[in-house]
């Protein structure tokens, strides 16, 4: 890392059996001067529901996910942020370029998605995540 010098680092990916170092990642990417980023496509639904960590509150500058797969929600992508200054640059390229309409029934049927979840969150999975610490467990030896 140290030849390198990424200026950002992804971390994610489709098969997700255990939940990723962000914290130990995040250490490593202050050593350099990067970014994390945390491509959640696949297990957004287990973080909002708590069945697994919540990558931002371990360390990650970034989030983006798919709205659609695991969350359950309509077609459509988020990138999310605790950072005030990365918002304020993401605003900045997004609007208006990026953003030609705002479509309030996706942003509806987004809110109820996230709503189920928050309200009864591991109880919409009960077994995703224990599957996956099991295949991951007979995988490993």
């Amino acid at each position: 890392m140290q030849k390198v010098k990424p200026k950002l680092i992804t971390i994610g990916g489709s098969l997700n059996l255990t939940p990723h170092p962000v914290a130990e990642i995040r250490a490593i990417a202050d050593q350099v001067g990067a970014k994390v980023l945390f491509d959640a496509a696949h297990q957004c639904g287990m973080i909002t529901g708590k069945a697994w960590p919540n990558p931002l509150a371990e360390g990650a500058h970034l989030m983006t996910m798919r709205t659609y797969k695991s969350l359950g929600g309509p077609p459509s992508g988020l990138i999310v942020t605790n950072e005030a200054a990365i918002a304020e640059r993401l605003d900045a390229i997004a609007f208006p370029g990026m953003t030609a309409n705002f479509d309030a029934a996706k942003s509806a049927a987004l809110a109820v998605s996230m709503l189920d979840w928050r309200d009864h969150g591991r109880g919409l999975r009960p077994g995703d995540d224990r599957h996956g610490a099991g295949a991951g467990r007979g995988i490993g030896g």
